[in-house]
């Protein structure tokens, strides 16, 4: 849908106010239009506006989509409750199977604060060939490291397991 994209461009500029008028319109036109209904959790998440936010999860509960437990434990994590969306995230990094999704799972280990498991699965995702995703790493010379830096180009992961901070994502 275009209003998703635009969604998307305006809570990359932070212009969330805009953006919530923006996937009310998108819903008005289009109901079941489910990346809008993610995008207005998130984003009165953003701006801290937490009965509105609880109420657009709920409306987005109700669609019954397979990552539903991401977004509550997204809305539980930011709205002081993160014990019960880290106990949602775990149980579904504890569901992986192999040839799963690991971009997916490195992002629920991402958001638990697991730098670890995070790059453990980002490997697995890169030696899976995970389209968009390339990995270089450095020996440090000073430090006598290696360092790795991952980069991602056009690689698709769900919106709802992305976090944007202050500092950018």
């Amino acid at each position: 849908y275009i209003q998703n994209q635009l969604v998307l461009n305006l809570i990359r500029a932070r212009r969330y106010d805009q953006a919530v008028a923006e996937s009310k319109k998108a819903i008005e036109l289009k109901p079941d239009n489910t990346q809008a209904h993610a995008q207005l959790v998130r984003l009165y998440v953003y701006k801290s506006m937490w009965p509105e936010a609880e109420d657009a999860l709920k409306k987005y509960l109700e669609f019954n989509l397979p990552n539903r437990e991401v977004m509550t434990a997204f809305f539980y994590i930011h709205s002081g409750r993160p014990k019960e969306g880290e106990k949602i995230l775990r149980g579904l990094a504890g569901k992986y199977k192999e040839g799963d999704n690991c971009s997916l799972y490195a992002s629920y280990y991402a958001q638990m604060g697991d730098r670890d498991r995070a790059f453990e699965f980002l490997e697995k995702a890169y030696t899976r060939g995970a389209k968009g995703m390339t990995v270089k790493s450095t020996f440090h010379t000073m430090g006598g490291e290696y360092l790795s830096e991952v980069v991602f180009d056009n690689v698709e992961l769900p919106l709802e397991n992305l976090v944007l901070k202050e500092d950018g994502m």
